[in-house]
């Protein structure tokens, strides 16, 4: 017995000296894991890091470049026509875009309006309904109130004493008919207040028609845009410039190039001042409608092959009013980067 019972601290101790063993090799897993952890941390911000200096590297690359062409006064007109030009794209692409955000949101203010009164007109509907079948349960709360009234009046009155009058079971069921009566009334006006203060459901996504109005709207304003700057063939100069190199361009002598300039600066001050843009737009929008085609009926973007010429004058009806027309499709060709702008 006495063994035994000197056995026991050691036994204990040895218990205690495995728990901490089995703690320092759970302690030295989770190092080993935040520590690979933090080298795969370490390798990604290196990788980030090469890739920072290599951008920083080209950039500079990219100005030591800039710097030699203008040096030279041709070169330097050539860039400047060159950047110009792209200054230009991304104009038209810029109104395009302002146009599209303002048309979606006039949709959207004008769906929602419509979605408000109508919302509106069904919340009338069911309230009068709602008030009705609360006057009728009014009316029963009263009703039953008086009968439960008389019957425990005639309860309490002297023939109850000779057994004449209620008894205890009917009054206990006009009591149980007054208790529905008013909770069916209460209800009621529970539902009637909510549904009164009940929110009109948010407009949410835009629908197809709306949808399918802003994009002609936009392909209008594109082809406005490709009619004005073609006079001197800068809608394409500014296309072609998009997908090319300032080293690949030649545009002439710096004479030109300045002539060239000028003349974009004229032509981008002139489309600013059009008095009637909006009024070409919507002309334009109407004939657009009207030969429309759409791949499925769900497309809110047409089928391309819809546009293949752009009618230079169109009247109030949005019809051409001679034969002038311009062999662009600004679809196809992708004008002002159009695709990235329409609504899907």
């Amino acid at each position: 017995m006495a063994s035994v019972v000197t056995n026991l601290p050691r036994q204990k101790r040895q218990a205690d000296d495995d728990d901490r063993l089995v703690d320092l090799f759970w302690n030295r897993a989770q190092l080993k894991k935040e520590f690979a952890q933090l080298r795969a941390e370490r390798a990604a911000l290196q990788e980030r890091v090469r890739h920072q200096e290599g951008q920083i590297l080209r950039a500079q690359q990219r100005v030591e470049e800039l710097e030699g062409l203008l040096a030279d006064p041709t070169q330097a007109a050539n860039a400047g026509v060159f950047f110009q030009l792209r200054a230009l794209w991304g104009y038209a692409r810029r109104r395009l875009m302002r146009l599209s955000r303002d048309l979606a949101t006039h949709e959207r203010e004008r769906t929602q309006r419509a979605g408000q009164h109508a919302f509106e007109q069904g919340r009338d509907v069911e309230l009068a309904e709602l008030d009705a079948r609360f006057a009728l349960a009014s009316e029963r709360v009263r009703d039953a109130q008086q009968v439960w009234m008389q019957l425990a009046k005639r309860r309490r009155s002297l023939l109850a004493w000779v057994g004449i009058g209620p008894g205890r079971d009917e009054l206990e069921m006009a009591r149980e008919a007054l208790t529905q009566a008013r909770i069916e009334r209460d209800d009621l006006e529970h539902l009637r207040q909510s549904k009164l203060h009940e929110a009109a459901p948010d407009g949410g996504e835009l629908a197809l028609d709306s949808r399918r109005r802003v994009n002609l709207a936009v392909i209008a304003m594109a082809q406005e845009l490709l009619l004005h700057f073609d006079g001197d063939g800068l809608a394409a100069q500014a296309r072609e410039v998009v997908s090319r190199q300032l080293s690949d361009v030649d545009y002439g002598t710096a004479r030109i190039c300045r002539r060239l300039s000028r003349r974009m600066a004229e032509q981008l001050q002139a489309f600013e001042s059009i008095k009637d843009l909006s009024a070409r737009i919507r002309r334009r929008t109407r004939y657009l409608q009207s030969c429309a085609r759409y791949r499925l009926e769900t497309d809110a973007v047409p089928v391309s092959g819809c546009f293949e010429t752009i009618p230079c004058l169109l009247d109030d009806a949005g019809q051409p009013v001679d034969t002038q027309a311009i062999a662009t499709n600004v679809l196809v060709e992708e004008y002002w980067d159009l695709y990235s702008v329409l609504l899907n």
